[in-house]
Formats: C-alpha cells, structure tokens, sequence
C-alpha cells in the first residue's frame, strides 16, 4: 500500500484508440477500492487550441505537454497519493515526431524535458494497438490505420531506446488484456 505521503505516479501511453482512458479508470476504480485517494488526469491534446492530426505543429506539441505537467502537478499540489495520467509528458512530441517535427528547432529541448519528466513516474504503460479493436470515430483524431500504426512506431523507437532506469518502470499492455481485465491485474501485481 502506498504511504500517504507518497504520490505514486502512473503513465499510459500510446497511440489513440487503444484504450487508454479505458486502462485509466480502471486502475483508478483499483486503488479506490484500496482506500487510495485517486486522481485521473484526462488527456489534454482535446482542449488544444493549436490544430492536431495533419496539421499538427510544434506549437501544439509543446501546448500539449506542458498543459499534461501541469495538470499533474496540481494533482500532487491537492495531495492525492494515485495519479493515473491518460497520456504523458512525451506523448505529443511523438505525434510531432511523426508529423516529422523533430527537426523543429523547440523539439530536442522539448524532448529532453518530457523523457526526464517520465522519470517522475512510477509505472509508465505502454498499449500496444490490437488488431481486434479499432479507434472509434470521435470527429477529432485521425481513424485510420495507417496513422495510428505510424505513430505507435513513434512510441515503440522510443521506448527501445530509452534509459534503463525508464525502461524499469515499462510495462507493455494491448487492447485484448485492457478490455479482458487482465491489464489492470498485470499492473497491480507488479
């Protein structure tokens, strides 16, 4: 059990549709039942004011991820002892990296404070699309396929090429163990 002054922090990360938001309720119902003070913090990239999808830009990149630390640290500021973040810090810059931003002269600083951020975590998960479960048309993200596989390889170069420390806190789920229930009990028991 977690000591109350301690906050422990978890990442989900991933391309869109995967079931993220799913895997993030589901963790915080976990802990609530435990008599932890739970927070989830929603993805931000919705509230965006910059465009996203095809037109993104760097500036909605760093909008993004700074609005994502932010809002985590208001939850640490109101002392909840589980924070269950729907995205990352880094998750914006890999769409970016996508969109072939990384060349932008903003991204490597970017870069640089987003991964050191996800060492603030820990767990980050990573959900791996799964052929069974599509994206549900929102009339915000791009659906198709080929996008989505694009940017999950954004994620998995990432993720193979990170610090070791990071790469501790790493668990890999899919679609199937999220919406099987057998990804929330993969987390807790680690």
């Amino acid at each position: 059990m977690t000591p109350k002054n301690e906050i422990r922090k978890i990442a989900i990360c991933g391309t869109h549709g995967v079931g993220k938001s799913t895997l993030a309720y589901q963790l915080a119902a976990a802990y609530k039942t435990q008599g932890l003070n739970c927070k989830v913090i929603n993805e931000t990239a919705r509230s965006c004011p910059f465009p996203l999808n095809h037109g993104m830009t760097i500036e909605a990149a760093m909008w993004i991820a700074h609005s994502h630390i932010n809002k985590e640290l208001e939850a640490q500021a109101r002392l909840y002892q589980v924070v269950v973040s729907d995205r990352s810090s880094i998750d914006s810059l890999m769409y970016a990296s996508h969109f072939g931003l990384h060349s932008h002269p903003y991204y490597p600083g970017m870069h640089q404070l987003a991964e050191r951020w996800l060492n603030h975590y820990y767990q980050v998960v990573f959900v791996r699309p799964d052929p069974d479960y599509s994206a549900t048309e929102d009339g915000i993200r791009d659906t198709g396929h080929a996008f989505r596989a694009s940017v999950d390889q954004q994620f998995e170069t990432f993720f193979n090429h990170t610090s070791v420390d990071l790469k501790e806190k790493l668990i890999t789920v899919n679609a199937a163990e999220i919406f099987g229930g057998t990804a929330c009990k993969k987390l807790l028991g680690s």
